[in-house]
């Protein structure tokens, strides 16, 4: 809009309501575009952020949460149920033909296997429970307390009837098989990583073709 007082003041043009409050005009039409491009930019610097602040946090991957959050919310909820005198459950899950989708679809159907894996998980518990990927192919599900046996134990077929429901992200005919094993805290002097070990040792023991896909350790 410079361009018209300038002309103006050369005597290019007559005088006009743009030659005398052309830039006026220019600033009032630029300042909203400006105000937009920097409250994107912001936005995208924040988004940015937040992305990287949650990698400390969670798996890359699957998006769960990784095993150091896993231990640090574990250690407070089983502070809390000895407190209160209630329990919560703990779910060991793993993937059992991961390494057969790995050999005979190769690693991008094996890697959509662990993201839907995660979406199974996430729709199993409620919004205060904590779903987290402890392994290559291992997870555990935190049902924070208070909660009983019936329903940590319909947590765990929930999940394995899902895995065996065809998704349209894996190849056709693909579903995915769990082992879940259950237990109840807090149990004994286990702690957070005590318990952790506890459980991936209870279902890396159970037979990838067991009968059985869900073992309670302690009801």
């Amino acid at each position: 809009m410079a361009m018209f007082p300038v002309a103006r003041g050369l005597n290019l043009i007559p005088a006009s309501l743009l030659t005398r409050y052309g830039l006026s005009m220019g600033a009032a039409l630029e300042m909203p575009i400006l105000f937009y491009a920097l409250t994107l930019r912001g936005s995208r610097r924040r988004e940015a952020d937040v992305r990287a602040a949650a990698l400390s946090r969670t798996d890359a991957l699957t998006g769960l949460a990784h095993d150091r959050s896993l231990l640090h919310r574990l250690d407070s909820s089983l502070a809390r149920c000895r407190r209160q005198n209630h329990a919560c459950a703990l779910l060991g899950v793993k993937l059992v033909n991961w390494e057969a989708i790995l050999r005979e679809f190769g690693r991008d159907a094996a890697e959509k296997s662990l993201v839907v894996t995660a979406s199974v998980l996430r729709s199993a518990i409620t919004d205060i429970d904590l779903a987290a990927r402890v392994g290559d192919h291992e997870f555990m599900l935190l049902l924070d307390g208070p909660t009983t046996p019936e329903v940590a134990n319909e947590c765990a077929q929930q999940v394995v009837a899902r895995g065996l429901q065809q998704s349209d992200t894996l190849p056709p005919g693909l579903t995915l098989r769990y082992n879940v094993a259950v237990a109840m805290l807090p149990d004994q002097d286990f702690d957070g990583p005590g318990s952790v070990r506890w459980l991936r040792d209870a279902v890396n023991a159970m037979h990838p073709e067991a009968r059985r896909a869900i073992r309670p350790l302690n009801f």
